[in-house]
């Protein structure tokens, strides 16, 4: 059987979610995800294969995983969330110009213990949003 099939049936399972089909799917769909897609984008590309497959049924996967913390939650547009595995410390780059979102990975050698930060004020940071907003290379070279 596929390992990457085993690997998402074992984390579902650890997670206390039931690994029906269309979970095992909608996760397997997003691990393969170099961009960052809405609901409707997981849905629509989804449904091509899964014929029976509710929106519904999208919007409660992802609320579960996202619950459960195995996928991030992006409100970078301010119009609509995206969905994400990545699980390495990264930030996140918005292109205002073909409205993709990527990844920007940050230096790990700077990661300070286990991602809970003190402020000096005493608050203890569990949490943090890090995005940019800007043109990406892609549409930079576009414009030459």
């Amino acid at each position: 059987m596929n390992t990457k099939l085993n690997k998402i049936k074992k984390i579902l399972k650890e997670n206390n979610i039931k690994g029906t089909h269309q979970r095992i799917r909608i996760m397997e769909y997003l691990m393969e995800q170099d961009k960052h897609p809405t609901v409707e984008e997981i849905y629509q590309e989804m449904v091509k294969e899964i014929p029976t497959l509710s929106k519904t049924t999208v919007y409660n996967s992802i609320e579960k995983f996202v619950e459960k913390g195995l996928v991030e939650e992006l409100t970078i547009t301010g119009r609509e969330n995206h969905y994400s595995v990545e699980n390495k410390e990264h930030c996140h780059f918005f292109c205002r110009k073909c409205k993709n979102i990527y990844d920007i990975m940050i230096d790990q050698n700077k990661k300070r213990g286990n991602n809970n930060f003190l402020t000096e004020e005493g608050h203890k940071i569990e949490e943090s949003h890090r995005y940019f907003k800007g043109i990406c290379q892609n549409c930079l070279e576009k414009d030459l």
